[in-house]
């Protein structure tokens, strides 16, 4: 009985202390707090490399081609952060609105 006791009592004990402590993870924050020791390069479409290059320095990795056309290159950024910016798109299905998040913008993100 006395074990029955304590073992609740220390059972209680535990839990609140785990609550407790997983409290303070779950932290908000907004996308300007997020980006305040970032440097970003927003992504509108077609750009020249010139200006990625300036934004992001040179990429880690230089992959060869792997079709037909060696003009056609690809450059690696490892350790990015990708910001993605959706809305929702009304859209008709089947008679339907529907409501389909798309991205808007994108930017690429590095710390300073």
């Amino acid at each position: 009985m006395r074990q029955t006791a304590l073992f609740r009592v220390f059972f209680v004990f535990i839990v609140l202390t785990v609550l407790s402590g997983c409290a303070g993870l779950d932290k908000t924050v907004n996308v300007e707090e997020y980006k305040a020791d970032c440097e970003c390069l927003v992504y509108p479409g077609e750009m020249v490399w010139k200006d990625v290059e300036d934004a992001l320095g040179e990429p880690d990795q230089f992959p060869l081609p792997s079709g037909e056309r060696l003009s056609k290159n690809t450059r690696i950024y490892e350790n990015k952060i990708l910001i993605f910016y959706t809305e929702p798109k009304r859209i008709k299905i089947q008679g339907k609105i529907r409501f389909l998040e798309v991205v808007t913008k994108v930017e690429i993100c590095t710390k300073k």
